[in-house]
């Protein structure tokens, strides 16, 4: 890594140093730097520069060369800090308030580079690999003039002391770009340590220098704990814009409400693919991914280092917590969560391919599952009837894997795609339910409910508080985070979250932000020492009470008979449960494991009736694992309009005077008398039904009258009791005993070319006669006789002309 090195030089003739990337020698000529900053007084200065490769340290002996120009080392010091940090800063002093503002290069940029003999620059986005396999993004090409080209560049791979590329190493680009090393890499993004060491020098030096507001007169600025945690004193304050360009510890300022704490988030990223970046989630809002997937990559330390800000105003940040998430298209996603506080904290990622999202994206975005989010009951045929569940998929036209890749481009990195009404990459799963009652105003999914220290208001004036506003009591002093607005004129109410002390009744409330500023009056205020937001995904509405089934997106889960806002004061719900809540094991892939054939959904997630299969496992929002029976299909094709077909169950062995299979005509017989015109089942006992019956269908009934069998069709049918559901009654009389069997298919085709039918299929398979007849005019075919096994089948019409 560069050194850098402060040196006060005396003598100054022939002019005036040139500054930023201009090397300065000494010892003759035989050692070089960099030159970063020149702070001149008249034949005198200070010079901040970069020592270059295996030079030695100039000392007092040396006499410093650029050009014409020269001067007398008189002392030289180790710079504890990256030089840069000084241009890349200024340190203003307004009436008393030092504020450091960023004045270097653009946001995303963590070094720069100068190189030489170059053929032709590189531009904006390229990216640099240079000999020992190093590669950066050009962020801003400073200086794009060959062959000495100055550019600042954000580090891709992970870099150490001692991998960095080495004055004169080559590089190229993606394009004609290339190049050599001119020097050393040069850090543009800073530590918490680095501007503390640069602040204590600023206090230990005689005289204000440059924009540098701060000398050893003023105030001691900063404090250090540890060499991750730094603390401004006084009025020294970085902003958010400092902070996006540090990374490796924190940085504390301020107090009570003017406190605010920047944290210090290490991402670990594990990932096949270099290129893959994550998603960082705040408050439930999505940070902007300004790092771009490198900000001071390290290899033990993390691929991503930033600082973020987890206390302002002297209130937490939704507990200062953060959760991460890799969503790269094409590999299996992850989220987790910590929580943030002084130093730095680690946060793993890890990823891995996932065999079942092989599709180019651009393919996968053609396709047109359909999906149903929200309370809903879906009836799988297993028995348990219709139970609820909070979201759904269809698969439409696409096949099973099509479907499931879809739901990966849904929620992939960058998405504007939606679940629940938000940005996909936001959900993670309903990980939370309760029951409740005291159920006011208008229900409604899909919106975020709040809850926490309640704050009736009146006599609101100034511009409307807003979510993400501190607020502080006038007398109890009490600040909180606002999580909620609702108002009206002036009035309503407002819920705040993480307060710090108990607001009071009837006493002044205001923002914090200065200009502005809006202030009201409490009234009777609810002290909950519980708070968050949690998204409604699916409610399960019974009037005034009911269930609530949601993700948990901030904060603690609510206390029995804490109240839970809607938006805009649509309705409100008090919890109505015990004091824990069921933990709920979630997938990170939302719509759960996928096998390449099953799905396991997450919790309250199914796959349409239509779609499921055996081997499906859906747990319903019961917490009851419903998986969908085997349902299989016997299908007879190659059909014309007026084709008369029937499918019966055959013994394997009977066959009628012509030696074709029969049906089984005694495959059941009634064990209670059915009564023409009037009986609406038909009874053959408790588990006599047939393995492999379809859900509704067709019956044969022998009647008593002749012995012919007429044609019944049934709407279900119960095995326990062994009791078939007509549609209408019974057209005649049978009584016991009398035979009755499964007309698996009996209908005359009037659309289409096959007929099919569908049961759940319990083994071993069942045999069945078929036949296709089509005796009338016009084209006439002969019969066709056939038998098949079902387990499924699919059977193709032979057409004989019956000529």
């Amino acid at each position: 890594m560069t050194t850098y090195y402060r040196l006060e030089y005396s003598n100054l003739a022939g002019g005036s140093f040139a500054e930023e990337g201009a090397f300065v020698t000494w010892n003759a000529g035989a050692d070089s730097g960099f030159i970063i900053t020149d702070i001149p007084n008249g034949t005198t200065g200070v010079l901040y520069i970069a020592i270059v490769g295996t030079s030695v340290v100039p000392d007092a002996a040396d006499s410093l060369t650029q050009g014409g120009v020269t001067a007398d080392v008189d002392t030289s010091n180790l710079l504890l800090y990256p030089a840069y940090l000084r241009d890349d800063v200024s340190v203003t002093d307004t009436a008393g308030d030092i504020d450091i503002a960023w004045t270097g290069p653009a946001l995303g940029a963590t070094h720069t580079i100068f190189a030489d003999g170059a053929t032709a620059a590189a531009i904006v986005g390229e990216i640099l690999t240079f000999t020992n396999g190093a590669e950066c993004e050009v962020i801003t090409v400073v200086d794009g003039v060959t062959p000495a080209v100055e550019y600042d560049v954000r580090w891709i791979t992970n870099l150490d002391d001692d991998n960095f590329p080495t004055d004169n190493e080559a590089f190229t680009g993606d394009t004609a770009a290339d190049g050599n090393l001119n020097g050393e890499v040069y850090e543009r993004a800073y530590s918490p340590l680095d501007l503390h060491r640069f602040l204590s020098l600023l206090n230990s030096s005689e005289t204000i220098a440059g924009d540098d507001d701060l000398s050893i007169i003023d105030f001691t600025a900063t404090d250090r704990s540890t060499d991750q945690i730094i603390r401004l004193l006084g009025t020294v304050t970085i902003n958010d814009t400092v902070a996006q360009h540090m990374y490796g510890g924190s940085i504390d300022q301020g107090s009570g409400n003017t406190r605010t704490l920047y944290s210090g988030l290490d991402v670990q990223v594990t990932s096949p693919l270099a290129s893959t970046r994550p998603v960082l989630i705040k408050e439930d809002t999505i940070i902007t991914d300004y790092w771009n997937n490198a900000y001071m990559p390290d290899s033990i330390a993390g691929n991503v280092r930033i600082l973020t800000k987890t206390i302002e105003n002297g209130v937490a940040i939704d507990g200062q917590r953060v959760r991460g998430a890799l969503l790269e298209f094409g590999e299996l996603y992850f989220f987790a969560g910590t929580t943030l506080g002084t130093a730095s904290t680690a946060l793993a990622l890890v990823s891995s391919g996932d065999g079942n999202n092989n599709t180019a994206v651009g393919t996968v975005a053609t396709y047109s599952p359909t999906f149903v989010d929200g309370y809903q009951t879906l009836d799988f045929g297993e028995g348990s009837g219709a139970t609820p569940f909070g979201y759904s998929m269809d698969f439409d036209t696409n096949t099973s894997l099509e479907s499931y890749e879809y739901t990966k481009y849904q929620q992939r990195r960058g998405t504007a795609e939606t679940l629940f009404g938000r940005n996909a990459q936001l959900f993670t799963g309903m990980n939370i339910n309760f029951a409740y009652d005291n159920e006011t105003g208008t229900p409604a999914e899909n919106v975020v409910l709040a809850y926490g220290t309640e704050i009736p208001y009146t006599g609101g004036t100034g511009t409307l508080v807003t979510v993400g506003e501190v607020v502080e009591g006038g007398t109890s002093g009490a600040r909180g985070r606002v999580i909620y607005v609702d108002d009206t004129a002036g009035t309503g109410t407002i819920i705040v979250a993480d307060p710090t002390g108990s607001f009071n009744n009837t006493e002044s409330l205001t923002t914090l932000r200065g200009a502005g500023e809006w202030t009201a009056t409490s009234g009777t205020v609810v002290n909950n020492s519980r708070s968050g937001q949690i998204l409604l995904c699916a409610l399960d509405d019974q009037g005034t009470t009911g269930n609530i089934y949601g993700q948990q997106v901030t904060g603690l889960a609510p206390a029995n008979d804490q109240t839970l806002f809607a938006p805009a004061g649509a309705a409100t719900y008090d919890v109505d449960t015990p004091t824990s809540f069921e933990t709920r094991t979630i997938n990170n892939q939302y719509i759960g494991v996928y096998t390449g054939t099953n799905y396991q959904t997450n919790f309250g997630i199914a796959i349409s009736v239509s779609d499921a299969i055996a081997g499906d496992q859906f747990p319903n929002l019961l917490g009851v694992t419903i998986s969908p029976p085997d349902n299989r299909s016997g299908t007879v094709t190659n059909l014309v309009i007026g084709d008369y077909v029937t499918v019966y169950p055959w013994d394997g062995a009977a066959t009628d005077v012509n030696g074709d299979a029969e049906p089984n005509f005694n495959e059941m017989v009634t064990t209670a008398t059915v009564t023409g015109g009037v009986s609406t089942t038909v009874v053959v006992g408790a588990g006599n039904i047939p393995n492999n019956t379809p859900a509704a269908g067709f019956l044969r009934l022998e009647r008593d009258s002749d012995g012919n069998y007429d044609l019944l069709e049934y709407s279900s049918f119960t095995n326990t009791t062994g009791t078939f559901t007509l549609v209408g009654t019974a057209p005649n009389t049978a009584t016991i005993g009398n035979n009755l069997f499964r007309g698996l298919i009996d209908e005359v085709v009037t659309a289409g070319t096959q007929l099919s039918y569908s049961a759940q299929y319990i083994g071993p398979g069942e045999q069945v006669a078929i036949t296709v007849r089509r005796g009338g005019s016009p084209n006439p075919i002969k019969t066709f006789k056939t038998t098949s096994t079902f387990g499924a089948f699919s059977v193709q019409t032979v057409r004989v002309a019956d000529a």
